[in-house]
C-alpha cells in the first residue's frame, strides 16, 4: 500500500514538473503561429516553394518544419524561462530584424527576407523566455534554414562540378566524351546537365539529416561538424554516380535505357542507399547521452513572466503590421504613369519611334516600357529605353528573375560599371542571333536617386517606400557596334553628355 501511494505521489510530482515545460512548448508554438500570420508574405512564398511539385527543389519544406517543431518538443524539459539584462538587447535586435524584413520585403528581395524569418523567431523566443530557452531552441529553429529556397544559388557550382566529374569518369573508363559548358556529348547522344541535375536537393536533404543525426546522438560539436562534412561529400558523390550511371546506360543501350527517361526516382533510390549507410555507421550515441537525458529530466521549468512574452509578441508584429498598412495605401494609388521623352537638342534630331527594334527588353509587371530613337546629323542613332514601375512588388520589380534588358534578341557578352561624361553607368555588350554586337549603357533611378548596383537600387526602394511611393525606373541607351564597339562607346558617350540629363529630368515624380 505504501509503495502504491509513494508511486502515485511520484507520478503526480512528475506531472506537475512536466506541465510548465509543455506550457513553454505551446507558447513557443504560438510564436511560430503568430509569425506565420504576421509575416504572411513570407509564409505564402514558402508555401509556393514547398508545394512546387514541378521543380521539386523545396518539397521537403513541410517535413523540415515538422522536425523543427518536434525538436522543440523533444527539448521541452530544458526550456527554462531565465531572465536577465539580455532581454532588452534581444527586444532591440528583434525590432531591427523585423524592420529589416520589412525593407527587404518591400524591396522585392524574396530570398533575403525569407532568411530573416528564423532569426526573428529565435529573437522572439530569446525576448520572451531568456537566454537559456534561446540556447536550447537555437538548433531547432535554425533547422528551418534547410527549407530556405536560397540554397538554389549553389546549383550552378554543383552543376559545373557534376559535369566535370562525369567527364573525368568517362575518360577514366575509356568512353569518348566531349564536354561543352554543362553538356556531355558521347557518340550515342547528348546529355545536358541541367540545374535539376546539380544535386542541390540531395545536398540540402543530406545536410539536414546529418545535423539531425548529430542532435539525436548528442554528438559533441566537433563530431557534428565531421558528420556534416562527410554527408556533404556523400551527397555530391551520390549525384555524380547517378549522372554517370545514366550516361553509361545511354552508351551501352544506344540511348534506349529507361533510366534516360526516368532518372529522378533512380536518383532518390541511390541517395537512400548512401544515406542509409551513413545513418547505420554513425548511429552510435555519445556515451554521455544517458547522463544528459537524466540531467534534463531533473530540470524544472521556472516561472514564465507574462510581460516579457507579450512584449516580445508585440514587438515581433510591429513591422509586418506597418507593412500591410503601407500595402493598403499603395493599392489605392492608381494614378497612371507616362514618360515624355524630350525633344532633340545639341545636334540630335527630334525623337522618332524606334522602328520595330530588334532590341526588345522584357520586364513583366512594368507599368511602362517605351523606346525611342535619336539621330545625329551624320545619321548615327542611339535608342533610349525607359522602364517604369509606379510600385514594386514581388514579380513586378526592377530586379527580377524574369526580367531581361536584352530580351530574346541576344545574350550578354560583358556587363561592367563604367564612368561616362554623364556619370557612372553599367555597360552591357550583347550579341544577337546573327552575331551582331550592340552596346547598352544603363542605370537605375529610384525616386530621383541613381544607382548602378542592382541590389542597392532595390534596398534603396525598400527604405524609401516606408515614407512614400518612389517611382522606380531603368533608363538605358543602346547603339549598334557597326565598325567596332569602341565607335558605339564614343557615340553613346556623346549622347549621354548632351542628352542624358534631359531624359532623366523627364521622368515623372509622383508622390503618394
Amino acid at each position: 500500500m505504501a509503495a502504491t501511494t509513494e508511486g502515485t505521489l511520484s507520478e503526480r510530482a512528475n506531472s506537475l514538473a512536466a506541465s510548465p515545460a509543455l506550457r513553454n512548448v505551446v507558447l513557443i508554438y504560438a510564436l511560430f503561429a503568430l509569425a506565420a500570420v504576421a509575416y504572411w508574405p513570407a509564409s505564402e512564398a514558402l508555401y509556393d516553394v514547398w508545394t512546387d511539385f514541378r521543380n521539386l527543389g523545396g518539397t521537403h519544406g513541410f517535413l523540415v518544419l515538422g522536425i523543427s517543431l518536434w525538436l522543440i518538443f523533444r527539448n521541452r524539459r530544458s526550456l527554462d524561462a531565465v531572465y536577465g539584462p539580455q532581454q532588452g538587447l534581444a527586444l532591440v535586435a528583434l525590432l531591427l530584424a523585423s524592420f529589416g524584413w520589412l525593407i527587404l520585403w518591400r524591396a522585392g528581395l524574396q530570398d533575403p527576407h525569407l532568411a530573416l524569418i528564423p532569426i526573428i523567431l529565435w529573437l522572439g523566443v530569446f525576448a520572451a523566455f531568456g537566454r537559456k530557452a534561446a540556447a536550447v531552441s537555437a538548433l531547432p529553429i535554425g533547422f528551418l534554414y534547410f527549407a530556405w529556397p536560397g540554397w538554389a544559388y549553389l546549383a550552378p557550382v554543383l552543376q559545373a562540378l557534376t559535369t566535370r566529374a562525369v567527364g573525368l569518369l568517362a575518360s577514366a573508363l575509356g568512353l569518348r566524351a566531349y564536354i561543352e559548358g554543362n553538356t556531355v556529348v558521347i557518340p550515342e547522344g547528348t546529355f545536358e546537365i541541367e540545374g535539376g541535375c546539380s544535386g542541390i536537393h540531395f545536398l540540402v536533404v543530406g545536410l539536414a539529416l546529418a545535423v539531425l543525426q548529430g542532435e539525436l546522438i548528442a554528438a559533441p560539436f566537433r563530431k557534428r561538424v565531421n558528420l556534416v562534412c562527410v554527408m556533404a561529400a556523400l551527397a555530391i558523390l551520390c549525384n555524380w554516380v547517378r549522372v554517370f550511371t545514366i550516361v553509361m546506360a545511354g552508351h551501352l543501350t544506344d540511348m534506349q535505357h529507361f533510366l534516360i527517361r526516368e532518372h529522378y526516382t533512380f536518383g532518390w533510390a541511390l541517395f537512400a542507399i548512401f544515406v542509409g549507410t551513413f545513418i547505420w555507421v554513425t548511429a552510435k550515441p555519445d556515451p554521455q547521452i544517458a547522463r544528459q537525458a537524466m540531467s534534463d529530466a531533473a530540470v524544472g521549468s521556472r516561472s514564465l513572466r507574462v510581460i516579457p512574452y507579450v512584449t516580445a509578441a508585440g514587438v515581433m508584429i510591429i513591422a509586418p503590421v506597418l507593412g500591410q498598412a503601407l500595402s493598403a495605401v499603395d493599392s489605392r494609388w492608381t494614378t497612371p504613369v507616362r514618360m515624355d521623352f524630350p525633344a532633340g537638342s545639341a545636334g540630335w534630331s527630334n525623337r522618332v519611334p524606334a522602328p520595330d527594334p530588334e532590341w526588345r527588353p522584357q520586364f513583366p509587371g512594368a507599368d511602362l516600357v517605351e523606346q525611342v530613337t535619336y539621330r545625329d546629323g551624320a545619321g548615327n542613332s542611339v535608342t533610349a529605353v525607359a522602364i517604369l514601375y509606379r510600385l514594386q512588388a514581388q514579380g513586378a520589380e526592377l530586379i527580377g528573375d524574369r526580367n531581361s534588358l536584352l530580351g530574346d534578341a541576344g545574350t550578354a557578352v560583358s556587363d561592367e560599371i563604367v564612368t561616362t561624361p554623364a556619370g557612372q553607368f553599367r555597360e552591357l555588350i550583347g550579341e544577337d542571333r546573327y552575331r551582331r554586337r550592340f552596346l547598352i549603357r544603363y542605370r537605375y533611378d529610384v525616386g530621383g536617386q541613381q544607382f548602378v548596383n542592382p541590389l542597392m537600387s532595390q534596398l534603396g526602394y525598400g527604405v524609401r517606400s516606408l515614407v512614400g511611393a518612389p517611382l522606380s525606373s531603368l533608363l538605358a541607351y543602346g547603339a549598334a557596334c557597326v565598325e567596332s564597339c569602341e565607335d558605339a562607346r564614343n557615340l553613346t558617350d556623346r549622347f549621354l553628355e548632351q542628352m542624358a540629363r534631359s531624359v532623366e529630368t523627364s521622368l515623372p515624380r509622383p508622390a503618394r
